[in-house]
């Protein structure tokens, strides 16, 4: 954790870290400035909400805001979006010395509390509807990265981290798939929820034509990549050591 993912640095004090991962603006986009925001799904009515997500703080946990120069950060222009590195598993952070170059004692999260709590609010969102409950659960995810909490006099109000009252159920899944992008990050989840959600291919697809439209020259390979998706990726092939035990087994489509 960190040594292939995380702020590319030789300097064996940091952590030494090859940082391989990039980022997609795809992502750093779902962490927008104050404002109003289009929520934006196929066959879903869109939602504009008000949101004041300068203050999440998972934006520039999860995307290093920064590069090293020796042992000095160096800060990205507002440009430099597809420069970035994966910023979630920095070995600056690692207390266990020495650093070793190719392994750390990080591990990796298999399940989070946060990830219970965003399971529940959709299995209560598909049941139900956009329930007080439904909203609730998503509320502290978001409260935590905006390390803001209720007014104890007037907890009705709400915190700036809350969710829109405006959505219907279609908008409020919507917000939750986003809302999985931002805390689950680098988690190895999300391929496995877009799948769940049908909706793998067209969003491939479309990073595939983002990163060619907006995307540096030598990032390109990325783009073409995405476009290599098909069907067959939708399920994982069945191991030949099962096959071969069991000829009645038929292999999953295109593998």
């Amino acid at each position: 954790m960190g040594v292939t993912g995380g702020i590319p640095t030789g300097d064996p004090e940091i952590g030494y870290s090859y940082g391989i991962i990039q980022i997609l603006k795809s992502h750093y986009d779902l962490y927008p400035i104050s404002g109003t925001r289009t929520l934006v799904r196929t066959n879903v009515t869109p939602a504009t909400i008000t949101v004041e997500d300068s203050r999440d703080t998972r934006r520039d946990w999860n995307i290093a805001p920064f590069y090293y120069s020796g042992k000095d950060s160096i800060a990205y222009s507002k440009d430099q979006i597809y420069n970035r590195k994966n910023g979630k598993w920095r070995r600056i952070y690692q207390t266990a010395l020495p650093k070793n170059t190719n392994s750390s004692p990080a591990n990796f999260p298999i399940l989070r509390y946060a990830d219970v709590l965003l399971m529940l609010a959709e299995a209560e969102n598909a049941v139900n509807g956009p329930t007080p409950l439904a909203k609730e659960l998503v509320n502290q995810v978001r409260r935590r990265a905006y390390a803001v909490a209720p007014d104890p006099t007037n907890p009705a109000a709400g915190t700036i981290a809350d969710v829109p009252a405006n959505l219907d159920q279609d908008q409020l899944l919507t917000f939750i798939q986003d809302e999985r992008a931002r805390e689950l990050f680098s988690e190895g989840l999300r391929k496995f929820d877009l799948i769940r959600w049908g909706e793998y291919l067209e969003v491939m697809r479309a990073l595939s034509n983002q990163i060619a439209v907006s995307a540096p020259s030598g990032y390109g390979y990325a783009g073409r990549a995405a476009t290599n998706v098909t069907e067959k990726h939708l399920l994982l092939p069945i191991p030949t050591g099962e096959t071969t035990l069991n000829s009645a087994i038929v292999q999953n489509s295109g593998w």
